[in-house]
């Protein structure tokens, strides 16, 4: 199967150009034609003790956050120490998570505002993880 690009015939739509498919004003007009935007994105997944829900919200609204999903009694223990947060009677407390899809240019903000926040809360706990997001739908 060969790919051929295609030449404008006016009426927004291409049909076939066979003698010259790969030149750079066909390549010029079919991006135009196609209009893909890509912008780069990151999700940012912060879990973090309930008993600092306040300073999270803070952070979302000063940086200007406004999609995210948050779940609520999380439980779960850290990898390097502070204590398990599991909702029982000997581990009474519970995290929250929340989750946020944001440009690029907004996660280093986010990154240095959970490093403040773990400074002043200490034992409380609170984590920040990112990852590139590859595709989204909807």
């Amino acid at each position: 199967m060969k790919l051929d690009l295609r030449k404008e015939n006016g009426n927004n739509t291409f049909e076939e150009n066979k003698h010259e498919p790969w030149t750079s004003g066909n390549l010029t007009k079919l991006n135009n034609f196609i209009k893909i935007k890509r912008v780069s994105m990151k999700a940012v997944m912060i879990v973090y003790n309930q008993s600092i829900s306040d300073e999270i919200h803070e952070l979302i609204i000063s940086l200007n956050i406004r999609g995210f999903t948050r779940w609520q009694d999380v439980q779960g223990s850290g990898s390097l120490n502070g204590e398990p947060h599991l909702g029982t009677h000997i581990w009474p407390s519970l995290n929250a998570v929340l989750l946020t899809i944001v440009e690029d240019e907004k996660v280093d903000g986010i990154l240095k505002k959970v490093k403040e926040i773990n400074q002043e809360v200490g034992q409380e706990g609170i984590r920040a993880f990112v990852w590139k997001i590859e595709q989204m739908a909807g």
